[in-house]
């Protein structure tokens, strides 16, 4: 019954948790606390978890492919939507060169590689050389230039220069320098499609 107001009080009325300035386990005495009651209704973890609707992956620090059970992740979701690779290109729009580490001229498909792009805009070794703006020079060998309907101005030219023992095989017009040509003397030569002619050489310039 409620003591009338003013009465004196009587410590032997009193629990033994009327002295304690703590409480710990050791003080609880009854039933588990209930979830509804900010408790998990269980004395025991295992308890505690399946009271809370908690599965296996609440114990586990990580998680590895062995830990999904379900569909595929969507491709919205962060995921391919697939499980295998193939597919998983498939759904995010790869092509085949995905899979490949380096490309060669089997993967070109479409107009040849435009100038303005760093390609030639040929598929033709002659139709790169029209589009690039080079000539037939372009072609020759730095050895064997043949020049027709030009001229060469402000350079200096060197005749090839050989013995009658090394004279090279020659077609018409062909010019050089024979170091023992004119009977054992130096001279310009000529070669007439059969053989090397000499050029007499003149007497040296002068301006008088």
């Amino acid at each position: 019954m409620p003591l009338p107001v003013g009465a004196p009080l009587d410590p032997s009325t009193f629990g033994g948790l009327s002295t304690k300035d703590t409480i710990d386990n050791t003080d609880w005495s009854g039933v588990d606390l209930s979830i509804v009651n900010g408790g998990t209704g269980a004395s025991t973890a295992a308890g505690a978890r399946t009271n809370l609707g908690l599965g296996d992956l609440a114990i586990q620090n990580t998680v590895s492919n062995e830990d999904w059970d379900g569909a595929d992740l969507a491709v919205s979701n962060g995921g391919t939507g697939s499980s295998t690779a193939s597919g998983a290109r498939t759904n995010l729009g790869l092509g085949d060169l995905a899979t490949q580490n380096t490309v060669n001229n089997g993967d070109w498909n479409g107009a040849d590689l435009a100038i303005s792009n760093g390609g030639t805009g040929s598929s033709t070794a002659s139709g790169a050389r029209t589009n690039l703006g080079l000539g037939s020079v372009a072609t020759q060998n730095s050895n064997n230039i043949s020049i027709t309907g030009g001229s060469i101005t402000g350079t200096e030219v060197t005749l090839e220069t050989f013995t009658v023992a090394g004279a090279p095989s020659g077609s018409v017009g062909r010019i050089g320098y024979c170091t023992d040509g004119d009977a054992g003397s130096a001279c310009f030569v000529v070669h007439d499609g059969t053989d090397w002619k000499v050029l007499s050489l003149g007497a040296t310039i002068s301006s008088t």
